[in-house]
């Protein structure tokens, strides 16, 4: 087979795989050994360090070679240095990345993960950190934000454009917080 069975093709592939596995969409297994294939075949790990990262974060077990120093940021994540693999990420303007880097860390590193996840709409990373986190037995994982909230172009809740809405009507801050106040008009009883 040509075209498909190229090592570039199958590189990205796997990658894919893997990030649907990494959310619970996908068996692991299935991810593994595509992952494993593409390192496997690839003469040089540096010319398929994403795949190799994605294996390591499935299999931390994985053995990887050694990835060139260009490739800084995957050499340290590979490595288990989340910490160093996360800054590397952020000098180089890749805030997923970072953001995945720091999901491996410590609960402060994890939610500065979920806040990055956030920012950039990748609810379903988030929400894969936040529930391995609840899963651990960690309290400070945030809670999931509601469907209204998550529809919202903004990230806005439903109480901030009720107030953002009191605002533009002219209403003061402590109007907003008087009894009856429902969201753009007074409740008289």
């Amino acid at each position: 087979m040509t075209g498909a069975d190229e090592l570039q093709r199958l590189r990205v592939h796997a990658a894919l795989f893997a990030e649907l596995a990494w959310l619970g969409l996908e068996k692991s297994g299935t991810a593994l050994q595509k992952l494993r294939h593409v390192v496997e075949r690839a003469e040089d790990v540096g010319l398929v360090a994403d795949a190799a990262l994605w294996l390591k974060r499935l299999d931390p077990s994985a053995k990887i070679g050694p990835i060139p120093a260009v490739l800084r940021p995957f050499g340290l994540e590979v490595e288990g240095d989340w910490r160093g693999a996360a800054g590397a990420w952020a000098d180089l303007g890749a805030p997923f990345n970072e953001a995945m880097a720091l999901s491996q860390g410590d609960t402060e590193a994890r939610l500065r993960a979920i806040e990055i996840f956030r920012k950039l709409g990748a609810t379903a990373s988030a929400e894969k950190v936040g529930d391995d986190m609840r899963r651990e037995g960690i309290d400070q994982a945030p809670a999931k934000p509601r469907a209204s909230t998550m529809r919202n172009p903004l990230g806005l809740t439903n109480r901030e454009i009720d107030v953002l809405r009191a605002l533009n009507e002219g209403l003061t801050n402590a109007e907003t917080k008087a009894p009856g106040f429902t969201g753009g008009f007074f409740v008289h009883i």
